[in-house]
């Protein structure tokens, strides 16, 4: 970044801070005025409203994506006029410029300014679009997700943030998503009750990034074919971290590989299904052998004064039942699952909650929970605040289904939906590998955990014009951004790195 920008950047900053500064003066009129406006037409300047993908598309090129895409998904003898790496990055462009279907891609394929920008005469148009994805079959999606997986290797191989390196921790969980299409393909009845999709997702906690996701027909339980997807992420993970972790819920407590993981050194925590047997050996257990949790406070949180409970205040009134947390306790026990041959932890929660309905005490009621680990260096407490910590992991799945719309199924096909779902998938993974490769690492890892929307709103959108100069297309800001220097930043960072194969 040049001085002159640093210098222009720095202006307007200042500018716009005494702009915002308080006025305490009575003005005779409200702020925001309504009349006087006026529309016009520039017929020599042309601009957009998405300025990062300068950013993305540098990314694209360096980190090899284009090359991965067009050297292994073999579709067209003749590339009339389109390459592959067209198709995909057009879908994944879509997503991170806002769109949520592939409708949207009519208004981009519109705008002269996004297409000088891309460098583009022209790029797919939705019915296009749909036609690319229908010819994916499910060779085709291994290819797919391998290159999103060479991709992710080569960020943890070469990003500026090494965010816990030396631990990779795995998260497996299913979503049920509804459809009310009666013409796609695989719908079908889910053991919730509802039609639609039974979809397996596997992330890496530590970077955030995705690894697979499997589109399924709705009938699909939820460990269904589950170990097949837990053991590629187990073989992807251990080749670029030092230590593993495999972390889900009671439906991936699947016993009969315990032996095999616990052989290959993957540190496994589940939880598991509180079946009788096991109840009633929590019920037995010692007083003594209970230890009490107490929830952890979120650091930094100012103190306010505390508000008036409405809902609860609701649920008093109307006489509703009422079950409260007033107290937990942890424990634990040897315990041999009947396919294993090992003994593992079994971590037990009890719960003491609190009934009631309305302003009458109804007593306790006592609840088990059950996680089972092969983790030796951890203490119970540490287990039950490892395994919460899993609720990261459904926030992404819900980024997945509203933040890139990757289950919005737009065609018919199972298997062209499923591509579909892994090219939106890697738009979620490009916030985190420009979160790693980010030379600003505080803003990284902010950039990691942050949600999609809010990704695309500080370092995606913002007005530039574009001009073709020679053989250069240059973005250039118009309005001034909070986090432009530090964008501007990580685009002369990515503009220096080649990455190579992980």
């Amino acid at each position: 970044m040049t001085n002159k920008i640093r210098k222009a950047i720095k202006t307007r900053k200042e500018n716009l801070l005494l702009r915002l500064m308080e006025n305490g003066s009575v003005l005779a009129k409200p702020m925001i005025r309504t009349d006087k406006i006026k529309y016009d037409y520039s017929d020599k300047i042309q601009g957009m409203n998405f300025g990062g993908i300068g950013v993305v598309l540098t990314f694209f090129e360096n980190s090899g994506l284009v090359k991965l895409l067009d050297d292994n998904l073999n579709f067209f003898k003749i590339h009339k006029p389109y390459h592959e790496s067209d198709h995909v990055l057009n879908l994944i462009l879509n997503t991170l410029c806002g769109g949520e279907c592939l409708d949207d891609l009519e208004l981009l394929r519109n705008n002269p300014a996004y297409l000088d920008a891309l460098g583009a005469v022209r790029i797919p148009d939705p019915t296009t679009a749909g036609d690319f994805l229908r010819r994916f079959d499910e060779d085709s999606i291994m290819e797919l997700l391998k290159i999103n997986n060479e991709i992710n290797q080569r960020v943890w191989k070469f990003g500026n943030i090494k965010t816990k390196k030396e631990i990779g921790i795995i998260d497996i969980d299913g979503k049920l998503e509804k459809t009310f299409g009666e013409c796609k393909e695989g719908i079908d009845m889910t053991y919730k009750g509802f039609w639609g999709f039974s979809n397996l997702l596997l992330t890496e906690a530590t970077t955030g990034v995705h690894l697979y996701s499997i589109c399924r027909p709705g009938n699909f339980l939820s460990q269904t074919d589950a170990t097949k997807w837990i053991n590629k992420g187990i073989k992807l993970v251990s080749d670029n971290f030092l230590k593993l972790y495999l972390r889900g819920d009671s439906a991936y407590s699947l016993t009969k590989n315990f032996d095999e993981w616990d052989r290959d050194l993957v540190t496994f925590t589940f939880g598991y299904d509180a079946h009788p047997n096991i109840v009633e050996i929590a019920k037995s257990i010692e007083n003594k052998a209970w230890k009490r949790i107490y929830r952890t406070k979120i650091e930094g949180k100012t103190l306010r004064e505390k508000k008036q409970r409405y809902k609860e205040q609701k649920v008093i009134e109307r006489e509703y039942l009422n079950k409260r947390l007033e107290r937990e306790y942890v424990s634990e026990i040897e315990y041999k699952p009947g396919k294993c041959k090992n003994n593992y932890r079994l971590i037990i929660v009890k719960k003491i909650l609190k009934v009631s309905q309305g302003y009458l005490n109804l007593g306790k009621e006592i609840r088990y929970f059950f996680y089972i680990t092969n983790d030796r260096e951890k203490t119970p407490e540490e287990i039950v605040k490892f395994i919460r910590e899993r609720c990261n992991h459904e926030n992404k799945i819900e980024q997945m289904a509203n933040g890139v719309h990757a289950m919005k199924m737009p065609v018919s096909e199972l298997k062209a939906n499923w591509a579909y779902m892994v090219i939106s998938m890697m738009a979620w993974n490009i916030k985190c590998w420009l979160g790693m490769v980010n030379p600003d690492k505080d803003l990284g890892r902010e950039m990691i955990k942050m949600e999609f929307k809010k990704f695309r709103n500080r370092i995606i959108n913002f007005t530039t014009q574009i001009v073709k100069a020679g053989r250069q297309t240059i973005f250039r800001v118009i309005n001034y951004h909070p986090d432009l220097e530090a964008i501007f930043k990580l685009f002369e960072n990515i503009k220096k790195m080649e990455m190579k194969p992980g």
